[in-house]
């Protein structure tokens, strides 16, 4: 479940000038690390990266606070060590709120 939050919309958490990230498009961030974050709603992230990975993680939107979940239990992220999925995680919000949406983990 969500962390309790005051309703209300939240301020976009990143920077449009941020130095990691470039916005390609709507909802689509690349970092100077070398993955890409796609936010896919309604319930999806993808995640590519210059290893090869595609990854795809189950978010969901709290409706009263406008942040978005990401489930650290999705399907692709089951297979891989907790370091590689908390790094992936990781990654993915930092793109999210660049992207101006705020995100949190939802590990339960």
């Amino acid at each position: 479940m969500f962390s309790p939050k005051k309703a209300g919309r939240s301020p976009p958490i990143g920077s449009k000038k941020s130095g990691e990230f470039v916005e390609l498009g709507p909802g689509v961030a690349k970092s100077a690390l070398g993955f890409v974050v796609a936010f896919r709603p309604p319930g999806g992230v993808e995640y590519s990266d210059s290893v090869g990975r595609k990854i795809r993680v189950d978010s969901e939107m709290n409706s009263l606070t406008f942040q978005h979940g990401l489930y650290a239990k999705s399907r692709d992220l089951r297979s891989m060590t907790p370091a590689q999925a908390d790094e992936i995680l990781a990654n993915i919000q930092r793109a999210m709120n660049f992207l101006g949406r705020a995100t949190e983990i939802l590990r339960d």
